[in-house]
């Protein structure tokens, strides 16, 4: 069973975003003064139970079949990829499996990374113009924004 591994860090993570103590979500209103070039420097803060998790193996296919008998699984475990974002909304814990652009771009912002930072790698490596307003519009209506931070003014060090 070698995605044991990861199924474990997976169901770690939602164990996690059960017990995290999210605060009140960003509110779309608090996006509507920035100007198109603060963008660029903004941080965005998640709620402290988003996470994500990549693995090998289909380890979420895998979490979302634990309840069934053995014989009841059907599904492929070989090498199969796959990205999983988790976070609540709420009491209710939710995965999802995300694709490649939309994983690193908040893999990037998660780990601190300016807008402009995780933009700029995103299009290094996509081949195609995400859909990234979509992305940020589905992140603010599941409460998964906590916080804005602006970029520091150089004069301000």
């Amino acid at each position: 069973f070698p995605f044991l591994p990861d199924l474990a860090r997976l169901e770690w993570k939602i164990w996690e975003a059960f017990h995290a103590y999210d605060g009140p979500p960003l509110r779309p209103e608090a996006i509507q003064g920035i100007s198109p070039e603060e963008w660029e420097g903004l941080r965005l803060g998640f709620q402290p139970s988003v996470s994500l998790v990549r693995s090998a193996w289909p380890v979420l296919d895998i979490w979302l079949e634990r309840q069934k008998k053995s014989e009841e699984v059907n599904f492929e475990a070989a090498h199969r990829l796959q990205r999983v974002l988790v976070g609540r909304r709420e009491l209710q814990v939710r995965c999802e499996l995300l694709e490649k652009n939309q994983f690193h771009l908040l893999e990037d912002l998660l780990a601190g990374k300016t807008l402009g930072q995780a933009c700029e790698r995103l299009a290094e490596t996509s081949d195609a113009l995400p859909p990234v307003t979509e992305w940020f519009h589905r992140w603010i209506t599941d409460g998964l924004l906590l916080t804005l931070h602006p970029p520091v003014s150089p004069l301000s060090l």
